[in-house]
């Protein structure tokens, strides 16, 4: 190790913590060159440290302040803290130190990520006067601990700490499920507020801690960077499973659950507030409930918790919790859950409760009318819109769009689009916003593509070209420019193969050079990841005219956008998909597929789509003794399949025997449709219609 940290395993904090209490952490640099660190935290919310990242100087050392964050209620004694910390460092190269701190870690953990060293902090609570405060011991694991933490598949980097009142055979070696975050410099928490986005737990490889799509490493030294947890085998035990004890008392609970939900650990807290249900339920106020509330609404929200959270809300109810500052706040964050994981009975049930307790706000009323597009209840969307106008409601955009979509979803023939198209030109009378008039133009348009209406599209986008600058070209609008030069070029290159003349092939890498400058743009004004959709077509597109080289060239963009915006959105890994097809299909070339991988943002082996994508490719290919290594090799970095969505290595030799269809061709038949189908139905109607002009 090239830094030497003081102390050197062990963070010890002493009571009481309602008035926080401060830790100084020394870290000196051994070497003759300098040295960049970082320090990550468990607790994202508890812990602030000053300063979290910096170089050191060869032969020169750095004092950190680590400083807990004061508590409402002081922890009940013998509270076993579980908290972490981990400190990364690295030798500069001499190019290296006149960067800022935000490149060097982007650039570090981009291309030199295995030179990284790691030193784990223990968080430790004790008495003002604890006696064994000082006496630990360090104890060298044995031969069979460390063959029995090789059978558990969990990594031992750092010597076990025991008191010297413990023998050496009371240590149990378990695997560490943890969740690193970059510590911040924050002195608090911002407020969560309803209907933003909410962070994901994910999971990580046991041997090489990596950032989950949520946060950015370039983020201000305020902010805080999360890693993913720990990964899980599949013989470990299933998430939730390691919960700790029951509680010896309510208060204990209490105190345990408000721990838990600072440190954003849901499922322990939910665990927590159960047992209270069920034994000191009187103990519970509103403020305990919308604790835990609003710590489970910060977590990629799933089907069980939407159920979890509609509990919590009546809890509220019978608790008599006010309508203003606790239930409508709550109702609105579960409808919103709901709609995002597509549950309208849930959403139906809100909105209920929001409608009797007065004026429901209007991105609660989009939210309901997207989710009853999503499930496909077009009708029910239309009479719930026509009854909100019919009470004065103002035209939105976000209302038309909804409905646009619908009447055209509702009716595949000529009616509906017509009926999309009078919504379409009420809205655009009565607007002045720039932005939504761009953008409801940019849904007509797409409209028209979808269903391969050449004429009615062009005649919608030159409506807006000839508004400019007026309205301003938005992402959508750039999608759909998108969408339409890779038409052309469909066109163009059938064309050329039927006549065999230059001047088709000509047009088409017209179109197709158009259709680049466009996903440009597109990727630059767009501030979420719907772009992917443009880049996948352009990529496929250039992949059809035997051009491999731009096709990477438009992803190596698509990548870096993306890390620009880390934090922000989630990775899709739709684009790195249809480079991942191409390669498979060359059996000489399939170890590039894996290397791409590799290649991918984030931690793509913890992912359903990015582990599916590539797994397929291989089996499609005839590669399965590849695809088999290949998914081990994830699994073994900590991959689980949730649900269907992904591969255990029993589904995987059902589809090798032919005994169930793949991850991919099952999804298509539970959605009921085939997109690829559709988008070559587009494709020809756009041909018909050119041919037809």
């Amino acid at each position: 190790m090239s830094i030497k940290l003081d102390p050197p395993v062990r963070l010890s904090f002493q009571r009481p913590f309602t008035n926080g209490c401060t830790v100084t952490l020394a870290i000196t640099n051994r070497d003759d060159a300098t040295v960049a660190f970082k320090v990550k935290t468990t607790a994202l919310k508890q812990y602030c440290v000053r300063p979290n990242s910096g170089t050191i100087g060869p032969r020169e050392a750095m004092k950190l302040d680590i400083i807990l964050q004061p508590t409402t209620a002081d922890l009940p004694l013998g509270f076993k803290c579980k908290d972490r910390f981990l400190v990364q460092s690295i030798k500069l190269m001499p190019a290296e130190l006149s960067m800022p701190l935000a490149d060097l870690w982007a650039k570090v953990e981009k291309e030199r990520k295995d030179e990284l060293q790691y030193r784990k902090l223990y968080c430790v609570f004790v008495e003002p006067d604890d006696p064994t405060a000082s006496t630990t011991t360090m104890i060298t694991p044995s031969r069979a601990v460390v063959r029995l933490a090789a059978a558990m598949r969990a990594s031992i980097t750092a010597p076990c700490i025991v008191s010297t009142r413990a023998s050496a055979s009371a240590i149990a070696v378990q695997p560490v499920i943890r969740k690193y975050s970059a510590a911040t410099g924050a002195d608090h928490a911002a407020p969560v507020t309803p209907g933003t986005t909410p962070t994901t737990e994910s999971t990580s490889s046991p041997t090489e801690p990596a950032f989950s799509p949520n946060e950015s490493d370039s983020t201000p030294s305020d902010r805080a960077t999360t890693l993913s947890p720990r990964a899980r085998s599949p013989s470990r035990p299933s998430r939730g499973a390691n919960l700790p004890k029951p509680p010896a008392s309510p208060q204990e609970a209490l105190a345990r659950m408000a721990h838990h939900c600072r440190a954003r650990r849901s499922i322990s807290a939910w665990a927590d507030y159960q047992w209270l249900v069920t034994h000191a339920r009187e103990t519970l106020t509103v403020e305990h409930v919308m604790l835990l509330l609003n710590t489970m609404r910060q977590r990629q929200a799933t089907r069980s918790d939407v159920a979890q959270m509609s509990a919590l809300v009546t809890h509220l109810e019978n608790l008599g919790a006010d309508k203003e500052s606790a239930l409508a706040p709550a109702v609105e964050v579960v409808l919103v859950r709901a709609a995002q994981c597509k549950v309208p009975d849930v959403v139906a049930d809100m909105y209920a409760k929001l409608a009797e307790m007065g004026e429901v706000r209007r991105p609660i009323k989009a939210a309901v009318l997207n989710v009853l597009k999503k499930t496909k209840r077009y009708n029910e969307a239309i009479a719930l819109a026509d009854k909100w106008r019919a009470a004065g409601e103002p035209v939105m955009f976000v209302y038309n769009r909804i409905l646009m979509e619908c009447e055209a979803e509702r009716d595949h023939g000529p009616a509906g689009l017509l009926r999309a198209q009078a919504l379409f030109d009420e809205f655009i009378r009565n607007e002045e916003s720039p932005d939504a008039l761009a953008k409801a133009y940019g849904v007509m348009a797409l409209l028209y593509v979808r269903r391969g209406d050449r004429l009615g599209a062009r005649t919608t986008m030159q409506h807006l070209l000839d508004r400019r600058p007026a309205v301003p070209l938005t992402a959508s609008c750039y999608h759909v420019l998108v969408k339409m030069a890779v038409l052309d070029f469909d066109l163009e290159m059938a064309r050329f193969a039927e006549t065999g003349r230059a001047e088709a092939r000509d047009k088409a890498r017209a179109h197709l050079a158009r259709a680049d400058q466009f996903v440009r743009q597109e990727m630059a004004r767009s501030q979420k990841p719907l772009f992917s959709m443009s880049v996948e077509a352009v990529m496929a597109a250039h992949l059809r005219a035997g051009d491999e080289a731009s096709a990477r060239v438009v992803l190596d963009a698509y990548t870096a956008r993306c890390n620009e915006l880390t934090g922000r959105v989630r990775i899709k890994y739709a684009p790195f998909g249809v480079l991942v097809r191409h390669l498979a299909m060359d059996t000489e070339r399939t170890e590039a597929v894996e290397h791409l991988f590799e290649t991918i943002p984030g931690s793509p082996y913890l992912h359903d789509y990015a582990v599916v994508m590539v797994v397929d490719a291989l089996l499609a290919a005839g590669q399965t003794d590849r695809a088999r290594t290949f998914l081990k090799r994830c699994i073994k970095r900590g991959y689980v399949p949730q649900g269907n969505k992904g591969y255990t290595l029993a589904r995987f030799e059902k589809v090798v025997k032919g005994d169930a269809p793949s991850v991919t061709a099952a999804g298509r038949i539970a959605a009921g449709g085939n997109d690829a189908g559709e988008e070559g139905q587009a494709r020809a109607a756009w041909a018909a219609k050119a041919e037809s002009e």
